[in-house]
């Protein structure tokens, strides 16, 4: 229903009470002399979305209960001079009447909802897919980012107390509530500071409070992780450890208990123990898994083999798969071989340590190596 601007009636006296089957209307603040009013915003507590984050021995509880909008106007307008007397009301709307404040509304909710329960749900994941570095510092960024979004959802609580005789004023304020978020949403998804310092208050009075100034630390890109294991050389005689160094450098993890592999690949299955010292499953991408009763750990093999590991993953991230097409080498199926050759040319790998392994199928040569750098340029089908 299109609203139009309200006009001034002849001054009245405000009736002593509303008739019992009519609901009360609040009025507002009558506007003189051709001045601006503040909107009236009442101070409650509102219920709002619990977080629980546990980040290694980090908990934050933001209570069910926390503060609604409390601003400059409340305290102004909240005192007995700028109570509606009886004679002074103008004609005046309330905020949630607007045609635009829904699509606001239900805007800043969702995105809310959906940070909120993708936080608590897996906070790990939701750093991984928007592409950040696991540290304190993004930790913090992510429970501002919610923290804000949350306190901007809860505004709405307090909006049947918001009054303006002017509905462009009204119209204002939702489309500013609505940019603020959007604003605060493009600086969360390019990385930037949020520029938002706001408190939300728990029930038992514990306060968290944003950083405006926090930024989030770009995680690494593939190629990027691929170059520091390239980089990365051992001389000395820990290689178990060295082949863990090589793992982290590349954001993987080793897994020292082989029969997993077993659980998470089916496929793997047909990798025996007794002549398989180490494995990737692409349904756990940030793994490799390591057999213990194999021996070669404490050599040099031990960094060549994680650095073969860690091709397989190269070539996943690349092509989506393990096994692209062209590692069909006339009718042969040269995976192994094709990346053997990339762990050499693209990790670092020790060459003449990877032409230990057993099996014909590990052997690369030229052909195996040209296939290899098609990958690497983001060649993966058949030429």
């Amino acid at each position: 229903m299109t609203q139009q601007q309200p006009g001034r009636p002849s001054p009245y006296v405000w009736p002593p009470q509303q008739p019992y089957n009519q609901p009360p209307r609040k009025p507002y603040k009558r506007i003189s002399g051709g001045g601006v009013a503040a909107i009236v915003i009442s101070v409650i507590m509102v219920p709002v979305l619990i977080i629980v984050l546990l980040f290694g021995g980090l908990t934050l509880y933001i209570s069910r209960r926390s503060s609604a909008i409390i601003d400059e106007a409340t305290s102004r307008m909240q005192s007995d001079d700028h109570k509606p007397k009886a004679g002074s009301i103008d004609l005046w709307y309330n905020i949630k009447e607007r045609p635009t404040y829904q699509d606001a509304i239900d805007y800043i909710h969702n995105l809310s909802e959906s940070v909120t329960n993708a936080i608590e749900t897996d906070a790990d994941g939701f750093i991984k897919q928007n592409q950040m570095e696991w540290s304190d510092s993004t930790k913090k960024y992510i429970l501002d980012y919610a923290a804000i979004l949350l306190k901007y959802d809860n505004y709405k609580n307090s909006d049947d107390s918001v009054y303006s005789v002017q509905t462009s004023e009204l119209d204002n304020i939702i489309a500013a509530r609505k940019n603020d978020v959007m604003q605060v949403e493009r600086h969360f998804n390019n990385h930037e500071a949020l520029g938002v310092t706001i408190t939300l208050t728990g029930e038992n009075g514990e306060t968290y409070t944003t950083d405006e100034a926090n930024t989030a630390t770009l995680k690494k890109t593939w190629p990027e992780l691929e170059a520091q294991v390239a980089a990365y050389q051992y001389n000395g005689n820990d290689w178990l450890q060295a082949a863990k160094q090589a793992a982290s450098l590349a954001e993987m993890q080793i897994d020292w208990n082989f029969d997993d592999l077993y659980k998470a690949c089916p496929s793997g299955t047909n990798l025996t123990k007794n002549r398989t010292q180490a494995a990737y499953c692409p349904t756990t991408p940030n793994l490799l898994y390591a057999n213990t009763s194999m021996p070669n750990w404490d050599n040099a093999y031990a960094l060549a083999t994680v650095k073969h590991e860690i091709a397989h993953h190269a070539i996943h991230m690349r092509c989506g798969v393990i096994s692209p097409q062209n590692v069909v080498i006339n009718g042969v199926d040269r995976t192994e071989a094709v990346t053997q050759s990339y762990a050499v040319m693209f990790l670092g790998a020790d060459e003449n340590e990877l032409r230990r392994t057993m099996g014909d199928e590990y052997k690369f040569d030229e052909t195996t190596n040209r296939v290899a750098q098609q990958i690497h340029d983001g060649q993966c089908k058949a030429s």
